[in-house]
């Protein structure tokens, strides 16, 4: 029955719940119809099953046989993530963890990533390698230390480097993560993001960090799940089978702000059939509560609970509503969705078994009164997170294997943002959001004027995607943000529309000769494609500003992996990367 939408309507009639699920769902507390699903599932006997996995010499040893079968018929990203895996089910410092680290060493020797593998090598010698291959892993660390300077990296720049991380402005003294670029004015008593000043197309408005983000999961076996970074040395987590990290810093950093106790109860979405229906919002919304609390006391967020939405807007000051470092900032979305009836009743019953097993950790208060309350408080504020939190879709750029080919990476993960995640969405936004790992930054893509609301574009530019993701724009706007867009873009009519450009446009489009740009050198480059785009903003379905635009990204590409030195073995192509399901 997890599997199926919703929970089965003709069981809960014969237990005489179904009036019980329907009145709380009318309740003006949204914690009411999780703590009533949770009463129903313990008293109808359906709490799914949590099935933990556990480290296994065996598993291991089968997911590093397959990694070497991949090896050797020369698909490499394929046994990278299945020595990955094989990491992953290994006990710690086991001889199996060993014979992992030692193939993937091996893989990374032959596709020329020297460094990645002498810290492999590292790794094994520091846990004690087996005597048998002894002279097998000296060798491969004395051919791949000759080998190291032979590695292509790609140029840094002091202008790459600078570009995101706003040197030369001043940060807002009310949101940290903006620039004094962007301000607030209210409306109807109510905060909106407008441009402080007039602004050129190319300026980084913010870079912020996400509250939480949720991984993509193809991204779980080749990025870090603390800091999200596309990294060949990932270490495994010591508690479960399916996550990695950068190395012990991320590890202790994720443990401390959720995954500790995410941890304990992460089998219940990836081995029953919870996964169908715990998806991103969900898993976001559970990971922020987890955070939620362990910035703060049981009292203290089981008040503040209590308040969220447009009671909390009202009641709040703007950097308790922006800024990424108030950890109830995300209790500030605005209750401005339709159709949440279906999505409250289905998510109910996913966020009671989630408690239901958090409730079995020490996680929760030993006291009985008050662990009923905190039950309560996180079913509240994940239900109001699933409704009504907007996730931004974080689309990043990597090299292929050290090289300097950078390629849009295909598997987009989603986060939580105090502030991105609260601008309007156009489909024709005048900033572009620009994915940096666990961050994003925001570019203005026309000229802003002073006053003019700051917007983004929830899908991702349109020139970005290809055709057949166009075609499902509007289903996609619908399924993740519960919304109808009829615009030029979602309805698809923009292919078929061609703006002409006046003699002005047109004589700056030829002065700008577009050809190949030289990344050693792209301060200047970049500078005049924005200034062309700026004069072409007008024009956004001409062949014109189709091509200056996409010159303007290739730059930016290039910039977001200068700052994030994101790496894969190669281009892992997604099966459906145009329909999500939220």
């Amino acid at each position: 029955m997890w599997r199926s939408p919703g929970f089965n309507e003709e069981l809960l009639k014969r237990y005489g719940c179904l009036e019980d699920i329907y009145n709380a769902m009318r309740s003006n507390d949204l914690a009411d119809v999780v703590y009533t699903a949770l009463d129903i599932i313990k008293k109808t006997g359906s709490v799914p099953l949590l099935l933990t996995e556990k480290k296994s010499d065996s598993k291991s040893t089968e997911f590093r046989q397959l990694g070497n079968q991949a090896y050797k018929k020369k698909k490499y990203h394929e046994a990278l993530v299945l020595y990955n895996k094989a990491l992953k089910y290994a006990p710690n410092k086991s001889n199996a963890m060993k014979l992992a680290f030692s193939n993937r060493s091996a893989l990374f020797k032959t596709v020329k990533a020297y460094s990645a593998c002498i810290d492999d090598l590292d790794t094994c010698f520091e846990m004690g390698y087996p005597p048998e291959i002894k002279t097998k892993l000296n060798n491969r660390y004395r051919e791949a230390l000759e080998s190291l300077g032979t590695d292509e990296w790609l140029p840094v720049q002091k202008f790459a480097n600078g570009y995101f991380k706003m040197l030369h402005e001043p940060h807002n003294p009310q949101i940290s993560s903006a620039t004094m670029d962007v301000g607030v004015i209210m409306e109807d008593n109510c905060p909106k993001i407008v441009a402080a000043r007039d602004v050129k197309v190319g300026t980084v408005l913010a870079v912020e960090p996400a509250f939480v983000i949720d991984m993509n999961s193809e991204n779980l076996n080749i990025a870090c799940y603390n800091c999200q970074k596309l990294e060949y040395n990932l270490i495994p987590c010591e508690g479960c089978c399916h996550v990695m990290f950068c190395d012990t810093v991320c590890m202790k950093e994720c443990m401390d702000q959720y995954h500790s106790v995410e941890c304990k109860i992460i089998d219940l979405f990836e081995t029953t059939g919870c996964t169908v229906e715990c998806t991103e919002k969900m898993r976001l919304a559970i990971k922020a509560a987890i955070k939620m609390k362990f910035h703060s006391t049981w009292k203290k967020l089981i008040d503040d609970s209590k308040v969220y939405g447009m009671e909390r807007i009202k009641n709040s000051s703007i950097n308790e509503i922006y800024d990424f470092r108030e950890n109830l900032s995300l209790l500030c979305f605005k209750e401005n969705r339709n159709f949440i009836y279906g999505t409250m009743y289905n998510a109910s019953f996913i966020l009671a078994a989630v408690l239901y097993y958090m409730a079995k950790t020490n996680f929760l208060p030993y006291d009985y009164n008050e662990r009923q309350e905190a039950i309560k408080c996180l079913g509240r504020v994940m239900m109001y997170l699933t409704l009504f939190g907007t996730p931004t879709i974080i689309r990043d750029a990597a090299s292929i294997n050290n090289s300097s080919e950078i390629e849009f990476h295909d598997w987009e993960n989603f986060g939580l943002f105090p502030l991105v995640g609260k601008l309007r969405n156009s489909c024709r936004a005048n900033t572009l959001t620009v994915g940096l790992n666990n961050e994003v930054a925001l570019v203005a893509l026309e000229p802003i004027s002073r006053g003019t609301e700051i917007t983004v574009t929830y899908l991702g530019h349109w020139l970005d995607k290809g055709a057949d993701c166009n075609s499902v724009r509007n289903r996609n706007m619908y399924v993740l943000y519960t919304s109808v867009c009829n615009c030029i873009i979602c309805s698809g009519d923009w292919q078929h529309r061609r703006d002409t450009l006046t003699p002005t446009q047109l004589a700056c489009y030829k002065k700008l000769k577009l050809q190949e740009i030289d990344f050693n050198k792209i301060s200047t480059p970049y500078k005049n494609i924005c200034k062309t785009l700026s004069e072409l903003h007008n024009v956004p379905f001409s062949e014109e500003y189709t091509k200056v635009y996409k010159s303007l990204r290739a730059c930016i590409l290039h910039l977001q992996h200068v700052n994030t030195e994101n790496v894969v073995l190669e281009k892992a192509r997604a099966k459906d990367t145009c329909a999500h399901v939220l």
